[in-house]
């Protein structure tokens, strides 16, 4: 990756480096490798390949999975887990990982009804995402068949409204030093742009996420 001609490392493409990816980042990480897939930096007009695409909507799927729970924890960690009540559930096993999440779905519920965040998706983005849960689960367990244009087109539109979920919700939440670390990439997924009609002006995708 480059800015204006002069390389830039990202701590991710450090080799030898410790892994650490905070919710957020981990998230974000996701949406940088999912513009790699779709776009090529050197040509504007190239397609992605078949595979391209399948990496795409793998890492968005993990994208949308882990960035609305990176805001709930940002409330309380026992908002991300699936049963707080659960004798086993405790702060260490969550910081090692070891419990089960909620489902996307849930996720977003729990932002709306219970931390009360106005985050009115509109009933075609909410669609979009449980489409691309379905694909991803063909993809993972099994395999898909699919036109180009439809993953195309599906995947411009989730990538678009992550990009809003995370310029809205999670970027004001974080410190300096937060936005620092991420700030190679943040600008890499800003600067998407993708020129599908799924993105045209008016269309859910472009408005802004929120139901009328």
């Amino acid at each position: 990756m480059s800015h204006y001609g002069i390389p830039i490392m990202r701590p991710a493409d450090k080799r030898g480096a410790d892994v650490h990816f905070p919710p957020i980042e981990n998230g974000l990480d996701y949406l940088v490798s999912v513009v790699e897939h779709l776009t090529d930096d050197d040509e504007d007009d190239v397609k992605a390949s078949p595979r391209e695409l399948k990496y795409a909507v793998l890492h968005l799927q993990a994208a949308a999975e882990v960035l609305p729970k990176a805001r709930l924890e940002r409330v309380h960690w026992t908002l991300v887990v699936e049963k707080i009540t659960d004798k086993k559930t405790s702060l260490d096993k969550f910081a090692k990982g070891d419990f089960t999440s909620i489902t996307p779905t849930e996720a977003l519920r729990r932002l709306r009804d219970v931390v009360e965040i106005e985050l009115e998706i509109s009933k075609d983005a909410e669609n979009d995402l449980a489409l691309l849960l379905k694909k991803r689960n063909a993809l993972q367990h099994y395999g898909l068949t699919a036109s180009y244009e439809e993953i195309e087109a599906l995947a411009a539109r989730v990538l678009d409204f992550l990009i809003w979920f995370l310029n809205e919700e999670l970027l004001p939440l974080l410190d300096e030093q937060e936005q620092q670390r991420i700030a190679v990439d943040v600008r890499r997924v800003q600067g998407w742009s993708q020129p599908h009609p799924a993105l045209r002006p008016g269309t859910p995708a472009a408005a802004g996420h929120r139901a009328s």
